[in-house]
């Protein structure tokens, strides 16, 4: 058994805790990462191969937008789990169709197609089981509503992994609630601190409580809508934690062409910082 996969077997120490933490759910909750690495000893998923992982999501809790980090898992993750069932026989497809619902086994449109679809093959199923994916579902956008980069340029394959997707959970229950980010935009949303204004605004208008803003002590601090520090100003987080954003940021961006939205923000960011460091000396 590898040292990764014995590491889900027994109970972690607390430096590979810290690496799990830093590396692979970097912002997790200690329960957050208790949850994950049980699904790693339950699935036999490999997180330091990328088979599982975590990513953040947003959802409302009584009007508000609360961040959690929830479990996502790969493709080939998926692939690994159906073939160890012993059930698994492979599948047929992927295909293709256009608008007029017209099947194709290679797709040579230069528009992308209107759906893809998948057949999963089960050893005790008496035929294909099987899903379809439909573009207008699941393309994903970025803020300047043109196609992120992966689903831009590879357009055919995103679409099949979502419907082959949507068949591997059908057939192996072992995956029920567990998604590949294909089929998912978790982009974070970034807004400006006149953007939260606006809101504010807006809500005090509508509601009869007062309600409260941090106030910008500098033109370049930003409220951050996204992971941990959802909610704060620049101005409201150690020095040390914005440079830790900074850099996972401009980690995340290598090999990769980031928004001008996101570059807006990480140079704001990187302002901001060197501000606030000029100060302190």
């Amino acid at each position: 058994m590898s040292e990764e996969n014995q590491l889900i077997k027994n109970q972690i120490t607390d430096e590979q805790k810290a690496l799990i933490k830093a590396q692979i759910c970097e912002g997790a909750t200690d329960d957050e990462i208790k949850l994950f690495l049980h699904l790693c000893n339950k699935l036999q998923l490999d997180p330091f191969c990328r088979q599982i992982f975590l990513i953040e999501r947003r959802s409302q809790v009584n009007g508000k937008w609360i961040p959690r980090k929830i479990p996502m898992i790969s493709i080939d993750g998926m692939r690994l789990v159906a073939d160890r069932s012993g059930q698994y026989s492979g599948q047929l497809g992927p295909f293709w169709a256009d608008k007029n619902g017209k099947w194709f086994d290679l797709w040579t449109q230069d528009i992308p197609p209107f759906a893809a679809k998948i057949g999963i093959l089960k050893t005790n199923f008496s035929e294909p089981l099987w899903s379809i994916a439909e573009w207008k579902s699941y393309a994903q956008y970025n803020s300047d509503k043109k196609l992120n980069k992966f689903w831009g340029q590879f357009s055919t394959l995103m679409l099949a992994k979502c419907a082959e997707a949507l068949g591997l959970r059908k057939c192996f229950p072992d995956l029920s609630g567990l998604y590949i980010p294909e089929e998912i935009n978790d982009s974070p949303i970034i807004e400006s601190k006149s953007f939260e204004k606006d809101k504010i605004l807006k809500l005090k208008e509508s509601e009869p409580k007062e309600v409260k803003k941090p106030s910008a002590k500098k033109n370049n601090d930003l409220m951050i809508t996204f992971g941990t520090f959802k909610g704060n100003l620049f101005s409201e987080i150690k020095i040390n934690d914005l440079k830790g954003l900074y850099k996972f940021l401009k980690d995340s961006s290598k090999g990769s062409t980031p928004t001008q939205e996101k570059l807006n923000f990480m140079a704001s960011l990187d302002s901001f910082i060197r501000e606030a460091e000029k100060t302190i000396k």
